[in-house]
């Protein structure tokens, strides 16, 4: 998504790279909304691309929500196709 976004702005189609911005931006937020590396490193395991835990001293919080990253990978369109997989 970020390459598509990238290459609509090299084309000149403004347009299109807003379009592309405005589908990850949420992602973005969401990403970076607590300052801890623990989103990113959830979402690269979501994603498929398992980075191990935090190590010390952070620790992954138990009652963390993590809908809201997982509704903005899938608005993001950044999620593993499930059906391809299986």
């Amino acid at each position: 998504a970020m390459r598509r976004m990238l290459a609509a702005w090299q084309r000149g189609d403004v347009a299109g790279a807003l379009r592309w911005h405005l589908q990850l931006l949420p992602l973005a937020r969401e990403l970076f909304r607590i300052s801890s590396p623990l989103p990113v490193k959830w979402a690269l395991a979501r994603i498929g691309h398992p980075v191990g835990p935090c190590r010390l001293p952070l620790l992954a919080p138990n009652d963390m929500d993590w809908g809201p990253l997982e509704a903005a990978l899938q608005t993001a369109g950044v999620l593993p196709d499930v059906e391809a997989v299986g």
